[in-house]
């Protein structure tokens, strides 16, 4: 029966330690997410818009990636 209890006890310890992870990811791109929708600053020039969103290109793609990731835990539950 302890036996059982430990192998319980390290069961609920894992899910726990995945649960932490998985909340993690959601929170990194939540956090993306809020930082690609708020602008810079508002006085900006137009060319200076340009060479900023130039620099969101790898932004969006690890936004992307960690997106499906998101939709993948959230089906699967890792």
């Amino acid at each position: 029966m302890a036996l059982l209890e430990a192998e319980v006890e390290a069961l609920e310890a894992e899910v726990a330690s995945k649960e932490r992870q998985r909340q993690q990811v959601i929170d990194n791109y939540e956090s993306i997410v809020s930082a690609r929708r708020s602008p810079d600053s508002p006085s900006e020039t137009d060319s200076s818009q340009s060479t900023a969103s130039d620099g969101w290109r790898p932004f969006a793609a690890v936004a992307s990636r960690i997106g499906r990731l998101t939709a993948w835990l959230r089906r699967g539950r890792g």
